[in-house]
């Protein structure tokens, strides 16, 4: 099935360039249709959802795949010694959660020096947390940082 087609530029472009239309005027042979591409039943493609399947694609081709000769490691808690005194388990899985985040992030650039200056770190800054969140405060409690002059 073969399907001539003829096509020019609207009126109002047509007075622009001064009428001269058969410039710019072109004639194209189709010669096999999609139908399922002209179907009412297919979804209008517009700008938001074109860009949603360009970027789904793009990051899909640029996400490196690891090749099956690098050994992926995960980084552990387990390693980071006992469980301190005067920390409870919560505390101390929060430690170990942070710990294992930093690791993550940072994990091949830290020397085991500065892993276990990580850990201790982290274990004061978790005792201090501790002593923080005891603290009760209520919504009616006023501020923690006004001066209270009193004289005796």
């Amino acid at each position: 099935m073969s399907t001539s087609l003829q096509a020019e530029l609207p009126r109002d472009c047509q007075q622009a360039f001064g009428g001269r239309s058969g410039l710019f005027s072109a004639k194209v042979t189709v010669t096999h249709v999609n139908r399922d591409v002209l179907s009412d039943n297919a979804e209008p493609i517009n700008r938001r959802s074109f860009a949603r399947r360009f970027v789904a694609t793009t990051a899909i081709v640029l996400i490196p795949t690891p090749s099956p000769a690098e050994k992926v490691t995960t980084p552990s808690a387990a390693n980071i010694g006992p469980k301190p005194e005067g920390l409870s388990e919560a505390d101390w899985d929060e430690v170990q959660a942070k710990y294992t985040n930093l690791l993550r992030v940072y994990g091949a650039r830290l020397s085991a020096e500065e892993k276990h200056s990580l850990v201790n770190i982290l274990t004061t800054n978790q005792h201090m947390l501790v002593s923080i969140r005891s603290f009760s405060v209520n919504n009616g409690d006023p501020s923690a940082c006004t001066l209270r002059v009193k004289t005796a």
